[in-house]
């Protein structure tokens, strides 16, 4: 705030402020429903902060406003907003030494706004006793009988009276404090409340301890955070199979120059595809699916022929999806990644770890090394990768996301390759089978 800015500006700037102010709470509170309890916790309160703070800014804006003002008078632009946008109404102040005063303040301030009083502090019980009538009978008198002019008249004790400038700014440096002391106590309440990523995070290291307590191999695991773009499922696949030296097959699809085989558009393009070969295998789980809307509005069911069935159309719909409109993938896409590049994927989520087993065409599950590396390529012993992801729900705040596990060169065993069944280290272990279908971002 400019040292010359009058109270008038003031005030206007206030309006503009407060429009921009509830425009942004507005946005937040239509967020809460979507929101999970510990979190909605989290952005009310966070939503009072921002209130308080807002309020108590410019109460002190205008109390300095009012101090530089030569007659200090907070009513005196009617149109000008003060404090929350709201006309200024100065409540009646308790009797005593200056009872008089104040009630004549009382007398001339009219209440443009019914809920200015929600936003005031509660009056005392002397304030509820000033009554109209005797507000009028002393605004008489202090008009009849004025004080002399440059001189303040000693109250009823002989004590100073204050003036009009000097009452309101003491009542708006009062607000502040109260605002500020609501603040603070916001503040305080706020730490105590849980913090979801911090649980989740703890979650997932409890996991991890006890995968690596089970696979001695898997010592130097550690995290590969993902940026969350809408492909971190994808990212996170390519940026571990790049360096455990698995390629990705080539894709049908016409290409125009070379192409990564590691990079999301790419892994994307082979889910769809395998989609389309194994219907039967994968429709029965995206059946529930919410599509996103497409992004040029077209249908890709129109291109089918009118025989089609429903579930074929829903299936180009879902492909359609996968691949142009970025949908995000989940374990749908895990479970065709899986079989497409003939490895194991583990997921660990602080709850629980799953591993997503590839099948033979005769349902049987293909041996695999805890590492990932395979051993004994091509070989009756040999044993196929297994590569790591982490799953959130709390790691950002727009939903679900997967980061890479990889093992760190630095600190990694002599011999990463654990050559022990996985059925017998991990009894903890769920297949496929499971039911956490949680999409990524």
């Amino acid at each position: 705030m400019a040292d010359s800015e009058t109270a008038a500006a003031v005030r206007q700037r206030h309006r503009a402020e407060n429009k921009q102010l509830q425009v942004t709470l507005m946005s937040m509170k239509k967020t809460l429903a979507s929101l999970p309890k510990k979190e909605k916790k989290a952005t009310q309160a966070e939503m009072v902060v921002m209130q308080r703070d807002h309020d108590a800014r410019q109460a002190r804006e205008l109390a300095d406003a009012l101090a530089r003002s030569p007659d200090g008078d907070v009513a005196s632009d009617s149109d000008g907003p003060t404090l929350s946008g709201r006309e200024a109404v100065p409540a009646a102040s308790a009797k005593g030494e200056d009872g008089e005063d104040d009630a004549a303040i009382a007398t001339s301030t009219v209440n443009t706004d019914a809920d200015v009083e929600a936003t005031r502090s509660p009056p005392t019980p002397s304030e509820k006793d000033v009554t109209a009538e005797t507000a009028t009978e002393v605004s008489e008198s202090s008009t009849a009988s004025p004080a002399p002019t440059g001189a303040t008249a000693p109250g009823v004790d002989g004590k100073k009276k204050l003036t009009k400038k000097e009452k309101n700014q003491q009542r708006l440096q009062a607000r502040a404090r109260a605002l500020e002391e609501e603040q603070a106590q916001a503040r305080e309440e706020a730490k105590h409340m849980p913090n979801p990523r911090k649980q989740e995070d703890a979650g997932i290291e409890r996991q991890l301890a006890r995968l690596k307590q089970s696979r001695p191999a898997l010592a130097a695991l550690r995290m590969l955070p993902i940026r969350p773009d809408g492909h971190c499922l994808f990212r996170a696949m390519g940026e571990t199979l790049r360096r455990v030296g698995v390629v990705p097959p080539a894709s049908t699809a016409a290409t125009t120059g070379p192409v990564d085989p590691y990079a999301p558009a790419h892994l994307r393009q082979l889910v769809a595809e395998h989609l389309r070969q194994h219907p039967d295998a994968f429709l029965p789980y995206i059946d529930a699916v919410e599509l996103p809307t497409p992004s040029d509005g077209a249908d890709p069911a129109a291109a089918l022929p009118a025989s089609a069935s429903d579930a074929d159309r829903l299936l180009a719909r879902y492909c359609r999806a996968l691949i142009v409109d970025a949908m995000w993938g989940g374990h749908v896409e895990l479970v065709a990644l899986s079989r497409i590049l003939d490895v194991r994927i583990g997921v660990v989520s602080d709850v629980s770890y799953i591993e997503i087993k590839p099948e033979r065409e005769d349902g049987t599950t293909v041996p695999a090394s805890v590492t990932p590396t395979a051993t004994a390529p091509g070989a009756a012993t040999s044993r196929i990768p297994t590569v790591y992801l982490t799953y959130h729900m709390h790691y950002y705040g727009l939903g679900a996301h997967y980061n890479a596990l990889i093992l760190d060169p630095e600190v990694s065993s002599t011999s990463d390759v654990d050559t022990h069944d996985n059925a017998n280290v991990d009894a903890n272990v769920d297949d496929h089978g499971s039911d956490n279908d949680n999409d990524d971002m």
